[in-house]
């Protein structure tokens, strides 16, 4: 048997189809972290306009600044997914900005799960929460897009 038809068997293919469908089910979580992650954003927006001018003034410029990068990792997460892992930039802003949204979503986790540590919010355990989620998921979905740019740039 020739080495191209060994490659075509069965368990070829299963092992294909395997990381087809790790790539889609990494892609929806990436999406829908994106999603989620935006709607943080807007909902915190909404706090900024809304509640903090009267009840935490001092406040608004720390979650202005919160909401803000919020929607910027969101858009840029959506923006990988429907673009794809070209160019090269975006893929390593895509990753320094998950890495930064997972440490700070364990932070926040770990922050509201110690009561040591003050007072319950259970709002900043969600958005550790998702965060966190949503670090870990763009930055597999990002080395998977990687991985697939430079194989098809090998070929």
């Amino acid at each position: 048997m020739d080495a191209s038809r060994r490659g075509a068997g069965p368990r070829h293919l299963a092992a294909g189809s395997r990381g087809g469908q790790a790539a889609r089910v990494l892609k929806a979580l990436v999406v829908l972290g994106a999603l989620a992650t935006g709607l943080i954003a807007l909902w915190l927006f909404y706090v900024v306009v809304v509640v903090l001018p009267t009840h935490d003034p001092q406040r608004v410029g720390l979650w202005t600044a919160l909401a803000s990068g919020f929607a910027v990792y969101a858009a840029v997460t959506a923006w990988l997914v429907v673009r794809g892992a070209r160019p090269a930039w975006l893929r390593w802003c895509v990753a320094a900005l998950s890495l930064g949204a997972f440490a700070f979503g364990v932070y926040t986790v770990g922050s509201m799960v110690d009561p040591s540590r003050g007072r319950f919010e259970g709002y900043l355990l969600v958005i550790g929460v998702v965060l966190a989620g949503q670090g870990v998921s763009a930055l597999a979905y990002t080395a998977l897009a990687a991985r697939r740019a430079n194989s098809a740039a090998a070929s």
